[in-house]
């Protein structure tokens, strides 16, 4: 299911030529992950789909747990079932220093996984 994960993420630039990705790591039962949206070149379209509107994070977002969902559910001989959580939760980074600790903190988070609450071993 990893693979299935990390190639929607990695098909993202695909899809929006203006995303440019950082630090990424799937858990067990989530993922972390930095998206860079980036100025579209003058006169450009931001993403094949553009009419529909300005590029944001959570069109990205949307495509992102789509195509996994999709891809997952079909892995996994299912349709239609929830793959992910509804919603998700997003930080500005600012400057380096917080840049910085981000990506820290995503590479260590595998480490953690096992005082994780989620963790099904601590339920």
């Amino acid at each position: 299911m990893q693979e299935v994960v990390r190639s929607a993420w990695y098909g993202l630039p695909v899809r929006f030529p203006t995303v440019a990705l950082d630090e990424f790591v799937v858990m067990p039962n989530h993922v972390h992950g930095i998206v860079v949206l980036e100025a579209a070149p003058s006169g450009a379209a931001a993403s094949r789909g553009a009419a529909s509107g300005v590029l944001t994070l959570g069109r990205v977002v949307r495509a992102f747990k789509s195509v996994s969902a999709i891809a997952g559910n079909k892995a996994l001989g299912r349709s239609g079932q929830p793959f992910w959580q509804r919603n998700y939760y997003e930080h500005i980074i600012r400057d380096e220093d917080d840049l910085d600790a981000v990506r820290r903190y995503i590479r260590e988070n595998p480490l953690k996984w096992s005082d994780d609450p989620d963790n099904p071993a601590n339920l």
